[in-house]
């Protein structure tokens, strides 16, 4: 067991003036605000409080409730930044129309009560990098020791065979004084309808992105390169996607239900992100999601006879590709496709494969009732279109070290001649192989969709003349569920998390419930 002792604290301001007046039909709104953060023990340079500041002007007009406008500014420090280039400008603007106030809608009235159009445009900004990294602008920085002779942490040897290091300082990460701010600019047009007096609620978005000024760092260097290059404003990504939305409600008499469902899909570009150039398309990631995976391609399994006449096919055309130094096949290991064809399989043979690790597609559904002091409520939800890589730990049979325990779907997925090449997994073996079956490759790529009963509850309140006797105010008993069902392909860990053997396994929740009210 371990003890740990933390220490927190976060220091806020603020300050606003609001203004609000009504001239006729004409309605007008604004609003100033100054704000101050101070987030102390921050995980780097803990002690020195992570600060921002910023300043917020907003105007709102309608006329009528039908005609309306928003418009936005803020003006934000990062102490990430150094003077001229620490503050940002990030304006925002929507403009609405509700037509069903208008004349010409009235006799649409009994069927769509309810219709908006709306569009807006805004640019956000991030100051905040990957690995939490502060004070960006800040000059070249140097490592020194005054340590020598056999400490290996002097800053240098001479020769090729002595551990003799000298004392003395060298280059550590070079500064960058231009760095700014990261922006989005961010577009979103939607359309609100609702029928039948209201019953049926619909609402479609769609929305654009363009994010630009990535804080990265450099990836195009050369190794020769001495020194830690410094984050700068360079990745591109650009981001687009829709929402829908409907519920419906009603009453038959002391019954009321409703049933609701929303679904987005998103998917992104990278545009630019300073990536080393690559031989071949297959291999990039400009131009491809983030989160997108990359592996071999697997082309079936060694049959006997391929691992029989390997030595006399690799490398030669229409053969089998050369996979590489020191390995020797038995039946039931992987084959990987050779993509460019040079007649053997290594880094040049990795290519994009699967869909990246987060869901293009996201949908949820909510169902519930009452009647007679009895309610039932549910939610379901779900994600498409997503890939996860199994971990080794999941992969290996009997673990990296041989010494553990065979998992069900290994036996169950394993290879065999009578399988083929329609099984999922290679043969089980302890032989020397292994490092070439357990490559990252689309065999060990799943489809981590699932649908899953997130919440379940089932209650009943009480009769209000029941419980007056009973001289109290509310009595309700109460049943929920968490995570009670999961829909997935995944089978051995949870969709959600990455299957790197390390995540806590979901658990599923039953709560009894008494409410007393006085």
């Amino acid at each position: 067991w371990t003890q740990e002792a933390g220490q927190s604290r976060d220091w806020y301001l603020e300050a606003a003036l609001n203004f609000q007046r009504d001239f006729g039909l004409h309605h007008v709104s604004a609003l100033a605000m100054y704000n101050q953060t101070m987030k102390y023990y921050p995980s780097k340079n803990t002690g020195i409080p992570r600060s921002y500041v910023g300043f917020v002007g907003r105007v709102t007009y309608d006329y009528k409730t039908r005609y309306l406008l928003d418009l936005s500014i803020g003006y934000n420090g990062s102490e990430n930044f150094a003077e001229g280039k620490r503050f940002g400008t990030f304006p925002a603007g929507s403009v609405g129309w509700i037509i069903s106030e208008e004349k010409f809608m009235e006799p649409l009235k009994p069927y769509v009560s309810y219709l908006k159009l709306r569009a807006s445009y805004g640019i956000v900004g991030n100051d905040i990098v990957s690995d939490g990294s502060r004070f960006l602008y800040l000059p070249d920085s140097y490592i020194i020791s005054t340590a020598g002779g056999n400490n290996t942490t002097g800053i240098y040897s001479f020769g090729s065979t002595t551990n003799n290091f000298l004392p003395g300082a060298k280059e550590s990460k070079v500064g960058n004084p231009d760095v700014t701010w990261e922006t989005a600019a961010k577009q979103n047009y939607g359309v609100d309808l609702h029928f039948f007096d209201s019953h049926l609620k619909t609402s479609f978005d769609y929305f654009i992105e363009h994010r630009k000024d990535i804080l990265i760092s450099r990836q195009v260097n050369p190794g020769y390169l001495a020194i830690s290059l410094p984050i700068v404003n360079m990745g591109k990504v650009d981001n687009k996607g829709f929402e829908v939305t409907a519920r419906w409600e009603d009453a038959i008499r002391d019954f009321s239900y409703y049933i609701g469902t929303s679904w987005s899909y998103a998917k992104n570009k990278v545009i630019f992100k300073d990536e080393i150039p690559q031989p071949y398309e297959w291999m990039c990631e400009t131009g491809r999601p983030v989160g997108q995976q990359f592996g071999y391609v697997n082309d079936g399994f060694f049959t006997e006879e391929d691992a029989a006449n390997y030595e006399s096919l690799k490398g030669k055309e229409n053969g089998i590709p050369d996979h590489g130094s020191g390995f020797s096949p038995i039946a039931g290991d992987v084959k990987y496709k050779d993509l460019n064809k040079d007649g053997k399989i290594d880094a040049n043979d990795i290519s994009a494969i699967g869909y990246p690790t987060y869901p293009l597609l996201n949908g949820n559904m909510q169902l519930g009732f009452s009647w007679k002091g009895f309610d039932l409520s549910m939610t379901w939800a779900g994600a498409f279109q997503t890939s996860r890589l199994v971990s080794r730990i999941y992969r290996t049979p009997f673990g990296e070290t041989g010494t553990n325990s065979l998992l069900q779907y290994m036996i169950d997925d394993a290879w065999t001649a009578e399988k083929g090449n329609s099984a999922k997994a290679p043969a089980i073996s302890l032989s020397g192989s292994k490092t070439n079956n357990y490559k990252d490759s689309d065999l060990w790529l799943r489809d981590a969709s699932y649908v899953r009963l997130k919440n379940i509850e089932l209650g009943y309140s009480f009769p209000k003349q029941l419980v007056k006797k009973m001289h109290l105010g509310t009595l309700r008993l109460s049943v929920s569920g968490y995570n009670l069902l999961t829909f997935d392909d995944m089978g051995f860990c949870d969709p959600e998390s990455n299957p790197d053997g390390q995540a806590y396994p979901l658990i599923k929740v039953v709560n009894f419930g008494l409410k007393v009210g006085f």
